[in-house]
């Protein structure tokens, strides 16, 4: 089991559904051992596909998605990555990261990452994290309570 994010991986922004399985399997076929994905690219089952066609074994792969500005709420977040979960189809998530902070601070950075800590208890997934947060935001996340694990 991959216990870090590889420091190179496979971005999936931008590739049609249609194509991210293919370019997932060969990804994977040539070497890459992390694949990105997130809610916003409408390709997480693609993603999973790829994973699973590949024939590299899971626990040699990291997967990362990432959870819209929009679900950040306890519920919404938690069923988000449900569905994640569901779409991709290959266990547990490695990495899930907010991938916006809330718009003006709409839903509290602590109430998010309970809602990670949650969906870690639940087998959703492995670690949870943030990006294209500003530095001052980052400072609040790891402040909040959960925020030591990102």
């Amino acid at each position: 089991m991959i216990e870090m994010t590889p420091s190179f991986g496979l971005g999936t922004f931008r590739v049609d559904a249609a194509k991210t399985t293919n370019a997932v399997k060969s990804a994977l076929e040539i070497g890459y051992r992390h694949i990105d994905t997130a809610q916003f690219y409408n390709n997480e089952a693609a993603v999973g596909q790829g994973v699973r066609d590949s024939g590299v074994p899971r626990e040699d792969i990291w997967v990362t998605t990432k959870v819209l500005w929009d679900r950040l709420s306890h519920d919404a977040l938690v069923a988000s990555l449900k569905d994640s979960h569901a779409k991709l189809g290959i266990g547990t998530i490695d990495l899930a990261l907010v991938h916006w902070p809330s718009p003006d601070g709409a839903v509290p950075i602590a109430e998010t990452l309970a809602a990670m800590q949650e969906a870690q208890k639940l087998g959703l997934i492995r670690h949870y994290g943030v990006s294209n947060f500003t530095a001052s935001l980052l400072e609040e996340a790891v402040e909040a309570p959960g925020g030591k694990a990102i």
